[in-house]
């Protein structure tokens, strides 16, 4: 993953949520599919919601280590949830 590679949430109006305190699910209309995401993870794909972000800004605003956030990125990105930021 490039180093200044910058990241969005796919079409908003396309995936739905559903939160608790610890864990939510996010379904995404255009895959049909429904993941259950941890607190991190859903913090991470909601910044992802509001606006591009490089792996090391959402490392740092969730302080968290790059290489997880970047691993969490590749996930998302495989899943269909998120997309490079053209």
């Amino acid at each position: 993953m490039p180093r200044s590679a910058r990241w969005r949430l796919i079409d908003a109006e396309r995936i739905l949520w559903e939160r608790w305190p610890d864990e939510c699910i996010v379904y995404n209309d255009l895959s049909g599919q429904t993941h259950l995401l941890n607190r991190s993870a859903a913090a991470a794909l909601e910044l992802l919601g509001a606006g591009a972000e490089s792996a090391e800004a959402l490392a740092e605003k969730l302080a968290v280590e790059r290489a997880e956030i970047e691993r969490l990125l590749q996930e998302f990105d495989q899943l269909g949830l998120i997309e490079p930021d053209e």
